[in-house]
């Protein structure tokens, strides 16, 4: 038997700009990467834990890489890893960045 509870799970699915990041980023508090076209190119998994601490841990996790960043430079690490996974066009990819 497996222990412990099932957490709650949120997909955010729908055209492009109209406002998916923009959930995620009032659930989360952090600023997500904005711009023209087409700027969320990879799945994004966020793992929320509450915590008091007030410099929380942030890191980004991605093809066996862990990268460690803080709340004034997840953007930029966020599209950085965005073009290392699909690229510095306008790939996509299927493969999952987590935070």
């Amino acid at each position: 038997m497996k222990e412990g509870i099932q957490l709650p799970t949120i997909v955010v699915v729908g055209d492009q700009s109209s406002g998916k990041s923009s959930v995620l980023e009032s659930l989360a508090g952090i600023n997500l990467p904005r711009g023209q076209g087409i700027c969320t190119r990879v799945p994004l998994i966020m793992r929320l834990q509450n915590h008091p601490c007030p410099d929380p841990e942030l890191y980004l996790e991605f093809d066996g890489k862990h990268v460690e960043t803080d709340e004034d430079n997840v953007t930029f690490a966020i599209s950085s890893a965005t073009e290392e996974i699909a690229g510095h066009q306008k790939g996509i990819s299927n493969t999952p960045l987590t935070l």
